[in-house]
Formats: structure tokens, sequence, C-alpha cells
């Protein structure tokens, strides 16, 4: 019974992250009945194994936000109302399953949690609005392993926000909406777990990561000088703040996925976006013991 219960804190926590973006997409298109559709399942699914378990708050707020979802179906009053009082259900139920996470100890339950919080926060801080999406088998990344892997998921969200994705002036000078895209995917490949982290922002700065290489960077192909992001001491970054500037992070990051027995790899199209795909050991057997925190 125990292990179902950590189970369940921790794919509800996946699904309501999920349910943020969903959220956020809902607001832009209120008339998505696809997206609707996807939601509801969302907190159908999490009210049933609610039940089941004999979590009574969790269940009842779920039931509510059921209630909200066939009133905007129905189109019963102005969405805008409607939406707001779901986005305070969402919000009781994060708190409700953050603070069943911190009873049960599960950490997996409270990185799911914390992702959309960060990536908010984060897009405040530094003037930027960027809407998260979770999607795919995202319960291939259990618990195990999604507590191994945070801190290499955690530095690479924050280095798409602060490089990747512009500012909302810079999007619209770019023909792009104003509100950036983050992208998580997880899926099974045989034994492996595939993790990638997108964005729709500006893509590697190639240009500085030459100046950075020196003279040998300047015949290396771009697809060879984006690796370069991974080297020791290597930042595209204008001056070092809190956040970047001191090219150790992916450097870092590169060395933790390894100790994993992982890898990671970058794609970047310029003006497009940025790719980094994290390839896991799906069994927390083969993961060994990790040498470097990541700052």
């Amino acid at each position: 019974m125990q292990d179902l219960y950590s189970d369940f804190l921790a794919e509800t926590a996946q699904g309501v992250a999920q349910l943020d973006g969903e959220l956020k997409a809902l607001t832009e298109r209120p008339e998505d009945t696809g997206l609707l559709a996807a939601i509801f399942r969302h907190v159908h699914s999490i009210k049933g194994t609610c039940g089941f378990l004999g979590l009574q708050s969790l269940e009842e707020t779920a039931h509510d936000m059921e209630t909200v979802l066939v009133q905007i179906r129905n189109r019963a009053e102005d969405s805008a109302i409607l939406l707001d009082r779901l986005y305070g259900f969402a919000a009781a139920l994060r708190g409700i399953v953050a603070a069943l996470g911190a009873e049960a100890g599960d950490g997996a339950a409270d990185i799911w949690m914390h992702l959309p919080r960060l990536v908010d926060e984060l897009s405040h801080r530094l003037g930027k609005e960027t809407e998260l999406r979770i999607s795919g088998d995202v319960a291939a990344l259990d618990a195990p392993l999604l507590i191994a892997a945070r801190d290499s998921l955690i530095h690479i969200i924050r280095n798409a926000i602060d490089h990747g994705i512009e500012t909302p002036a810079a999007r619209q000078t770019a023909g792009k909406p104003v509100r950036g895209v983050l992208g998580l995917s997880v899926r099974r490949e045989d034994d492996h777990v595939v993790v990638e982290i997108s964005d729709d922002g500006r893509g590697l700065d190639l240009p500085a990561l030459r100046r950075q290489v020196g003279a040998g960077g300047v015949a290396m192909k771009d697809v060879d000088i984006g690796r370069q992001v991974f080297a020791p001491g290597v930042s595209t970054a204008g001056r070092v703040t809190t956040l970047s500037g001191r090219g150790v992070g992916l450097d870092a990051v590169q060395v933790a996925v390894r100790d994993l027995g992982g890898s990671v790899h970058v794609a970047s199209e310029p003006g497009q976006g940025t790719c980094f795909t994290l390839r896991l050991p799906a069994s927390i057997t083969h993961i060994r013991p990790r040498r470097t925190a990541i700052r």
C-alpha cells in the first residue's frame, strides 16, 4: 500500500505540473475542446485514485475542478471568471499534493511540483514570459531516476530561460509570440529514458562560442561549436550574474549525466531554439555514484 501511495504522489505531481501548462494554454484558447478534454482526463484520473486511497481533501478539490470544467464546456458563465476559479482549485490541488509529499518524504513529488513554479519565478525575475509544457510518458522517469537527475534538469531549464528565451519585446521584433515555450518531454526507448528539454528562443550564440574557443574554433562546423557549451570555463553570458557567466553549469551537467550512466546532447537552430537531450538508464541499478554537485 505504501508503494502505491508513493507512486500515486509522484504521478499526481507530474499530472499537476502538466495541468499548470494546460491551464495557461486554456486561458489563451478557451474554445479548444481537445485541450479541455485533456484537462478533464487528468483531473478525473486524480480523483479516482484519491477515492481508493481515502484522500478526501484531494478528491473533493478534484471534484470541484471537474464541476468548473463542466461549466466551461457548457459556457455556463463568463470564461474568465470560470478560469479564475479553476486556477484557484489548481493551486489548492498543488498545495495538498506538496503537503502530502512532504509528509511521505516523497522527493519526486516535490520536484514535479517545483518545476512550474521555478519557471514562473525565474521568468518574472528576468522580465520574460515562459510557458512550461510537460508531455510524453512522464511515468517513465520514475522517482529514483528523477531525484538523481534533478539538478541537471533544473540547470538546463534555468539555462534555457536565461540564455534561450528572449524578452517579450525581442520576441515581438522577431515575429514570435510574446510568451516563450519551454518543453519537457519524456519517452522510453528500450532500457533507457530519453528526456528532451527544448525552447523556442534565440538558439545558441555560435559566434560567442567561437570567440571562447579561440583560433581553433574558426574552422569548426556549427554542430561542433555547439558542443563547446559543455566545455569547462565556456560561457556565452555577457557578464557574471547569480544565474550564469562562470562557465561551470553545463560542464557539470555533462559530468553528472555521465555519472548516471547516460549522455547529453544539444541541437540548436539560430533564431528558432535549442534542445538538450538526456539519455538515461531506465533502471536505478545502473546508476553510478555521483561525483559533481551542480550549483
